[in-house]
């Protein structure tokens, strides 16, 4: 069966996390179905990968969290980080963006600023991925920041003009809607190599730190299966998972 149906948005002004919210509820009511969608204006405790803080100027960003039911094996985890973000570039392309690519896992870049940070959730069940929720953070109409993230960026700030934070989400959600559809259709190695093209420093040398502090020199080559980085060197083929390596700007 083709994994395609209408989204069903709830709004809220103001939450702790969309992402606890969203939980709280499936583990409340099981009936609930893939598609459910909670989006606010505004996070007090937003979070990113590895329990970043997400800053984002009140009712200026896309903020949002996404309730999915893959029928998926947990070695193939990898794949819903892998359809949103190809969701979110293909939405970014359509305003004419250069550069935009896949920061891995999951931010996204436009050149060598970030625009966006998503945060996977699965939730498994024996060897299968049961559900899934994807927390997303979009800047768009955000100008300042304050913290202490070195790089971001927003839609407003690239293309000089205010956006509509509804519209975009309908757009992204329809992206997403097609690139989620190629699992159940079997194209998940067209959905493969396109999240390798779009790897941001893919095929150029650069200095990454590993997590005892080493650094090397090395270039990305791609991603595995299961989402593990791969960084050619001059001596072989390193691989690493999340939090095992840091990119040094």
């Amino acid at each position: 069966m083709i994994r395609r149906f209408t989204w069903d948005i709830v709004y809220y002004e103001s939450l702790h996390s969309s992402n606890s919210l969203m939980f709280d509820q499936v583990s409340q009511n099981p009936t609930i179905k893939e598609g459910y969608v909670l989006r606010t204006d505004f996070q007090t405790a937003g979070r990113g990968q590895i329990g970043n803080q997400w800053e984002s100027e009140a009712g200026k960003n896309l903020l949002a969290s996404i309730f999915l039911k893959p029928e998926i094996s947990v070695e193939e985890q990898f794949l819903i980080s892998k359809v949103i973000c190809l969701a979110m570039v293909e939405l970014l392309n359509e305003y004419d963006l250069e550069q935009v690519r896949i920061k891995w896992p999951n931010d996204i870049y436009v050149a060598d600023k970030k625009i966006a940070g998503i945060l996977i959730q699965n939730m498994l069940q024996g060897k299968k991925v049961k559900s899934t929720v994807i927390g997303i953070g979009l800047n768009i109409n955000q100008e300042l920041f304050y913290s202490d993230a070195p790089n971001p960026t927003s839609l407003k700030l690239e293309l000089k003009k205010e956006l509509s934070v509804e519209k975009i989400l309908i757009l992204l959600l329809d992206k997403l809607n097609n690139f989620y559809a190629k699992i159940s259709l079997g194209q998940k190695t067209e959905i493969d190599n396109l999240y390798k093209f779009l790897l941001y420093r893919r095929n150029e040398i650069f200095t990454f730190r590993t997590g005892d502090g080493k650094t090397f020199d090395g270039s990305i080559t791609d991603v595995s299966k299961t989402g593990q980085l791969l960084i050619k060197t001059e001596e072989t083929i390193r691989q690493f998972g999340f939090r095992e390596i840091k990119y040094v700007l």
